[in-house]
């Protein structure tokens, strides 16, 4: 399975940590279903927030596993991507991985394509 545009953009931001470029993404009434969260992220603002908390540890990335991925596409422009990735995070000086799930909706039609964006660790 080839990576989708729009992953491949949030991954490579989050990687960089560049929180501009994974706002961008995020539709202005995007929710976020964080991996790292108790709570849905139900406006920009708490996406923001979360992402700049998350960019704080020096090692934060993701690392998608792309032959996990299914797609559904809904309507021309409307698309469900589901699959693996993982985690990359820091504490007490050691990377740590945390295995995870993932479901975005995606609007291709739009300037800011991620409509929702779920992330949860496997159990």
């Amino acid at each position: 399975m080839m990576a989708h545009p729009i992953l491949e953009k949030w991954s490579n931001a989050v990687n960089s940590h560049n929180l501009e470029e994974v706002f961008s993404l995020y539709h202005s009434e995007a929710v976020l279903v964080a991996t790292f969260s108790p709570n849905p992220l139900t406006s920009k603002d708490l996406i923001k927030d979360y992402f700049e908390n998350l960019f704080t540890n020096p090692r934060a990335g993701v690392i998608f596993d792309f032959d996990s991925m299914s797609t559904q596409d809904l309507t021309d422009n409307l698309q469900i991507l589901s699959g693996l990735y993982t985690f990359l995070k820091e504490e007490n000086g050691v990377e740590v991985k945390v295995p995870a799930r993932f479901t975005y909706v995606i609007d291709n039609s739009q300037e800011q394509p991620i409509a929702h964006h779920h992330s949860s660790q496997l159990p």
